[in-house]
């Protein structure tokens, strides 16, 4: 069965780009890889709803440019820097009992 695959030339945050196409997936072209993923700029190469389309589109694209850095996503991933999750650990070590779940 043939799909349909996309290709965009915007330049986008990785994180809209994941907003923007949710539910598809997507060959993305990270250019500057020294911020944060989710606020890296990215192109996507390819998108659609086939995964195994997306592998297909990363061999071709690699050939065309070997040392491209390149992801494949699904839309809707969601990006954080980790400070949600620290806080939250930190809450619930200032909160909770130590409770070891070992039986030893």
């Amino acid at each position: 069965m043939s799909h349909h695959i996309s290709i965009e030339t915007e330049v986008l945050p990785i994180s809209e780009i994941c907003d923007r196409f949710e539910g598809e997936w997507m060959l993305i072209k990270i250019l500057d890889a020294s911020v944060p993923t989710g606020t890296a700029p990215g192109q996507v190469l390819a998108r659609g709803p086939d995964r195994s389309a997306m592998f297909k589109a990363e061999r071709k694209a690699r050939k065309q440019e070997p040392r491209a850095l390149l992801t494949i996503l699904k839309g809707g991933t969601k990006f954080g820097d980790g400070d949600a999750l620290r806080r939250a650990l930190a809450r619930i070590a200032a909160e909770e009992e130590f409770v070891s779940v070992n039986p030893w």
